[in-house]
């Protein structure tokens, strides 16, 4: 984490480059507590609002409601579609945790996932198995508590990423510096830091365990389960070609103090067997942070990039500086086939440097950079910063060319930049920002460093521009989810329709009438995953169930 200095330049002819992108800022929102409160993850929720999650170091103050568990501890924040503030709730035990990841469940509810310190304390249920410990916490509709699980070995284990899988239950994944045969780690070390995956069942019970990894440096940053039934895994590796990784980095150095990474991913099957492997990069320093499957089912990869145009990387970094200490990392994206091959990249940034964060598909097909730069407008950068560290977001197509992009104002230091399209077609981009009143921020600061929620429309592609809970889908609740005899279907708007698929795509119950009115109830269905198409007069809702 850069060091947060306040400084302010002018915007000068910078802000010329405004009328270059389509965004028009729709509202804005401030949420924090009197110390210490960092964002690391953004859902949009069924009912059109937003989740937001990261760590708190405040007491009971400001927008924080619930008093410190000790140190760092989980806390998420509700809002309705317009950003204003539904509940927050707080996790945590005697210790520091720090939620990294979180997700929407089919039953409504949502899933944490991060690291925890804490003994069994506070909302920890399960006593500490090493240093740090995986830690899953599964939340209901309303952010109570539903339960928790812990997994690790007798060394260091920091979960980075948590998803939900087709039959109910969770993949976890990130690092593991614990020995075999200690706590939940069934396979010995491989190096100074191996991938770890975790799958559980739908209540958090672990049913195996994978480890990857080489001599090296193998960092865990993100996966997602792929169309196949399987999970892509993606990191950054500094080793060499050995164990589980079947190309060399880039950079040829053997040192793990002065060896360059790549991105480094790794497919599975569904029973978390190693399928292949893959590296991306250039001579110098590569880091991934974020994977997506498309819609060809290939991979988009995002991360950081200090490398030339040089191994894999067709384009050099925007900053020319030659010294690895004074060098500034791009935005670089990588598209794959399905099976690793790479098809381009692209490089964005400025001169001073870009941290991307996250990467999503949009509904053009296209996709959505977001994280942060300390670029002013030079390089694919238009506009000058205001503060110091400023959100940083890029549109580009289905080919990785650059369509707009726009830097996120304030006049303080901000950092993280997760950025999500919005079901009405807008984008939401929420930031930890430690900024008073300026720029796009109306609400001055809590504390050291705050949650903000930002919605931009392009208004050139969307000709009404209302507030999401005025243009948006029904609202339609299944419950209860999973279900073991009867499903019930409720929606705000009369039901005319029901078709019942498989995960294989094929519709195994259709059901039309127009007698349902606002519900219905679904019986007679074996066993397994399913998904529910709700058809009302103007729309189509999908929701995923499961029938146990």
């Amino acid at each position: 984490m850069k060091q947060t200095i306040l400084f302010a330049v002018f915007l000068v002819g910078g802000l010329l480059g405004i009328a270059q992108n389509p965004l028009v800022k729709q509202w804005d929102k401030r949420f924090g507590g009197s110390n210490y409160d960092y964002l690391n993850a953004l859902l949009q929720t069924y009912d059109g609002g937003f989740l937001l999650g990261g760590i708190t170091y405040s007491i009971s103050s400001g927008d924080v409601s619930q008093p410190s568990q000790g140190g760092a501890d989980f806390w998420v924040v509700k809002t309705d579609s317009v950003g204003s503030k539904v509940w927050d709730k707080r996790f945590g035990g005697n210790g520091g945790d720090v939620l990294y990841s979180l997700e929407l469940t089919v039953d409504g509810g949502y899933i944490l996932g991060g690291t925890t310190w804490s003994d069994s304390s506070g909302d920890v249920s399960q006593p500490k198995k090493g240093g740090e410990d995986y830690w899953l916490v599964k939340l209901d509709l309303f952010g109570n508590k539903e339960w928790d699980k812990r997994f690790g070995g007798n060394d260091r284990d920091i979960l980075h990423s948590v998803k939900q899988t087709l039959d109910g239950g969770y993949i976890l994944g990130g690092n593991t510096e614990s020995n075999n045969d200690s706590g939940d780690v069934t396979q010995p070390s491989k190096g100074y830091v191996d991938y770890w995956i975790v799958k559980t069942d739908s209540y958090g019970n672990k049913q195996w365990d994978k480890r990857f990894g080489g001599t090296l440096w193998d960092g865990f940053s993100s996966l997602c389960q792929t169309s196949d039934g399987g999970y892509i895994l993606l990191g950054s590796s500094s080793s060499d070609t050995c164990i589980d990784k079947t190309q060399a980095c880039w950079d040829t150095s053997t040192s793990p103090l002065t060896a360059h990474a790549d991105y480094w991913i790794v497919k599975i099957d569904s029973m978390g067997n190693e399928q292949w492997d893959k590296r991306y990069g250039g001579i110098d320093f590569d880091s991934p942070a974020s994977i997506n499957q498309t819609s060809d089912a290939g991979f988009i990869l995002a991360g950081i990039s200090f490398s030339e145009n040089d191994g894999d990387k067709t384009q050099a970094c925007w900053d020319t500086s030659t010294s690895p200490f004074g060098s500034h990392g791009d935005f670089w994206i990588v598209k794959i086939d399905s099976l690793g091959n790479r098809q381009w990249d692209k490089d964005f940034g400025g001169f001073s440097g870009e941290e991307l964060r996250y990467i999503v598909k949009t509904k053009d097909g296209g996709y959505f950079l977001s994280g942060e730069s300390y670029s002013q407008a030079t390089g694919d950068k238009s506009e000058n910063n205001l503060g110091q560290g400023q959100g940083w977001i890029v549109k580009v197509d289905s080919a990785g060319n650059k369509q707009w992009e726009k830097t996120i104002f304030t006049t303080g230091h901000d950092e993280g930049g997760c950025a999500i399209q919005s079901k009405d077609g807008c984008y939401v981009i929420a930031i930890s920002s430690n900024g008073g009143i300026g720029g796009y921020k109306t609400q001055a600061g809590r504390g050291e460093l705050d949650f903000w929620i930002v919605k931009f429309c392009d208004t050139t592609t969307i000709t009404n521009v209302f507030p999401l809970s005025l243009q948006e889908e029904p609202q339609v609740r299944i419950y209860p989810n999973p279900a073991t005899s009867q499903l019930f279907i409720e929606s705000s708007e009369e039901i005319k329709q029901v078709n019942i698929y498989n995960t294989m795509g094929e519709v195994v119950m259709a059901v039309q009438s127009s007698t349902f009115n606002h519900q219905l109830s679904i019986i007679n269905l074996p066993y397994g995953v399913y998904i529910a198409e709700i058809k009302t007069k103007d729309a189509s809702v999908k929701k995923r169930w499961v029938k146990e």
